[in-house]
């Protein structure tokens, strides 16, 4: 029997990541405040989305129902095949460990490790041999041209650089999505370009489909498909 709700070798649909009905709300006060109104979503094996919308609008809430961070309140998200709603904890974390990538505004590397460290970790957590997570992190390191940055901790990286180990950490289980939430909002103008010029080869190189949350309009422009989410549903994105 399965671990999973959802077999291992049931044949993945065309949708890499698939949400249903998606609804998610907040008390405040006495009312509700609905934040994700009954999203549907199919993102394509490769395919980069930009999700847009003002801030409040619910995007990051989304993006966290969708890693299975949260909990929907209705609907599903399947990832890979695998049902992440009705999976409990340990699965979740599974299924996010072999299938997802996440990246954030801020890089979340912890500090007490070096660059190849942190980017090895994801493999360890799932119980790699650590000659061959400690290669392949390697290997990452190298495609983010930071190979001999792999002994630094944080606090002696740029915040470019940070970022960079971020993405390499984010795509060192060579997974199906990331998902990534600013991912440069917090960087100059000329590095957030370079790691977003990054994203998208690494993207391409590694048939890896990303749904990015960004304020960016130009960004947005550039990727294949963008939505726009007002009062919690998507709307023409060119509104």
């Amino acid at each position: 029997m399965s671990e999973f709700p959802e077999s291992e070798a049931k044949a993945e649909t065309e949708c890499v990541l698939e949400c249903k009905n998606l609804s998610k709300s907040f008390r405040q006060g006495p009312e509700r405040l609905v934040v994700i109104d009954h999203i549907n979503l199919c993102v394509k094996p490769g395919e980069h989305l930009a999700i847009l919308g003002r801030s409040g609008s619910g995007k990051s809430t989304l993006l966290h129902l969708l890693g299975g961070l949260t909990d929907s309140d209705t609907g599903q998200v399947m990832v890979g095949g695998q049902n992440l709603t009705q999976s409990n904890a340990s699965q979740r974390a599974r299924i996010r460990n072999k299938k997802m990538g996440f990246v954030y505004q801020f890089h979340h590397l912890l500090p007490e490790f070096n660059a190849l460290e942190n980017v090895a970790m994801p493999l360890l957590l799932g119980n790699a041999k650590p000659k061959l997570a400690y290669q392949r992190a390697e290997e990452m390191l190298e495609s983010v041209d930071l190979l001999n940055r792999a002994k630094h901790r944080q606090a002696e990286l740029s915040g470019g650089e940070r970022q960079r180990v971020a993405i390499a950490r984010a795509l060192v289980t060579q997974p199906k999505i990331v998902l990534a939430d600013e991912p440069t909002g917090n960087l100059d103008g000329e590095s957030a370009a370079q790691i977003f010029q990054l994203m998208r080869d690494l993207s391409e190189r590694c048939q890896t489909a990303f749904v990015i949350v960004t304020h960016d309009e130009a960004m947005a422009e550039s990727l294949h498909r963008k939505l726009r989410i007002v009062d919690g549903r998507f709307t023409d994105p060119n509104d």
